[in-house]
């Protein structure tokens, strides 16, 4: 859910940061997504959907999330 979260179908694209404190180390997290209408890019017979949501997630042991973002957005712009 840290991916995709809710409400993610009223934006075309967007991105968050967030913490994950496991075992009391601290993860931090990068997250890009995009949305697409299905008949611009991804057509198939099993999408039923008039859109597709896609994503893309980093964790680091740094807190380096604009460093991340700025890598990310651009894979994620050239993936997509």
């Amino acid at each position: 859910y840290m991916c995709l979260p809710d409400s993610i179908h009223l934006y075309d694209k967007d991105h968050q940061f967030f913490i994950i404190n496991k075992y009391n180390k601290l993860i931090f997290g990068v997250s890009c997504y995009r949305q697409f209408k299905t008949n611009s890019k991804f057509v198939d017979n099993e999408n039923s959907r008039d859109c597709v949501q896609k994503s893309i997630c980093i964790l680091s042991p740094y807190p380096l999330f604009g460093n991340l973002f700025y890598k990310l957005d651009l894979t994620i712009s050239a993936y997509f």
